[in-house]
């Protein structure tokens, strides 16, 4: 056995995070791939990220411990797998909500496995006092924490701006209402647009620029008959993009760009959950080929439009979570030979994998 791997999913501001603290830590890290990708340093996409997705270092050679950081990959015999993860029903962050999100996003899934191996990085702040639990815990006067509950109880500050990405990654419409206990909402807000503007290489200017267009554009949006305790905005046929290629779904997450016939708004869910505005956007044509909706807005909107309404449109596979407040469907599905050519291909490599 060769100790641990961490295998990424797709690229986004928060994953960006997750890897430089990996890799700040001496963790080897590598990225999930399609399986029918050129190449092995192309990363998924997030609809690939689950059901056609591989990471050759995770065949090549055995590991004690593979993490599968929002991806699911084949792994080789004899590895435990550990999920990162919170997106999915089953999933360890799944279905918590924005009052747990230090330990339930999957930054601080990670924070919290590296803090369990005594990994973390040595510039951290030690904290002189004493908590009788596991895991995370709130020091008002310090702020969030991690624990390592041993006989010799560590207590280690998490970075401001770890805390900041944990709560965006989580549930980032709750953030800005002030509901994840320590994260002060215009601090969220100025943290959000630096490391968007970094992530995608421009001005905060211009994103901010971006950011009051598609409010204007939100509220120039009619009304969608979905649910009566909340105004729903119509957006489908704004795709929304992120200026610079990538459309962006309900969870915050980078998609290829499709435009359709009233152009792509860019920073459409910041602007959104900065305004506590709910909505329905698409369509989305992903890798796959398929035609993609996403809905953004509070637990009971997310409820009705995955409760029923959504099948009412035609839209199936179906995903999402009330608690962070995201949920999307598709139109269609790929013709099944597409399918089963991925998957042959897949079984391919990785019996090549296996008999190198």
């Amino acid at each position: 056995m060769t100790g641990r791997l961490w295998v990424l999913g797709a690229p986004d501001p928060e994953m960006a995070a997750i890897e430089e603290l990996l890799r700040e830590c001496g963790e080897r890290v590598e990225y999930a791939s399609p399986v029918d990708a050129a190449g092995y340093d192309v990363r998924v996409a997030p609809e690939q990220a689950y059901r056609q997705a591989v990471c050759p270092a995770a065949l090549a050679s055995p590991h004690d411990v593979v993490y599968l950081v929002e991806c699911d990959v084949p792994t080789r015999g004899g590895a435990s797998r550990v999920v990162i993860d919170h997106h999915r029903p089953g999933d360890p962050g799944y279905g918590r909500p924005p009052s747990e999100f230090m330990r339930a996003s999957s930054i601080g899934q990670v924070i919290d496995e590296l803090c369990q191996l005594v990994r973390l990085p040595r510039h951290w702040r030690r904290l002189h006092c004493s908590y009788y639990c596991a895991s995370f815990a709130f020091d008002r006067d310090a702020g969030w924490v991690v624990i390592r509950d041993t006989h010799d109880t560590h207590v280690v500050l998490v970075p401001r701006h770890l805390v900041l990405a944990a709560a965006a990654d989580h549930c980032l419409a709750a953030a800005y209402r002030g509901e994840c206990l320590g994260v002060v909402p215009d601090e969220l807000m100025a943290w959000r647009a630096q490391s968007r503007a970094a992530h995608q290489g421009r001005a905060v200017a211009s994103l901010l620029v971006d950011v009051e267009a598609a409010r204007e554009a939100i509220f120039r949006s009619p009304a969608l008959d979905i649910d009566t305790r909340t105004v729903v905005r119509d957006m489908r046929s704004c795709p929304v993009c992120d200026g610079h290629g990538g459309a962006i779904g309900g969870d915050g997450a980078t998609e290829p760009c499709h435009a359709g016939p009233r152009g792509p708004i860019p920073e459409l869910p910041e602007a959104a959950c900065r305004d506590g505005v709910a909505y329905v956007a698409g369509p989305f044509v992903g890798p796959d080929g398929r035609r993609k909706y996403t809905c953004s807005g509070p637990a009971h909107v997310i409820r009705v439009f995955l409760g029923g309404w959504a099948a009412k449109q035609g839209l199936i596979d179906l995903y999402g979570d009330p608690e962070r407040g995201f949920a999307g469907g598709y139109e269609t599905v790929p013709e099944q030979a597409e399918l089963d050519a991925a998957i042959e291909r897949r079984a391919e490599r990785e019996d090549a994998m296996l008999g190198a």
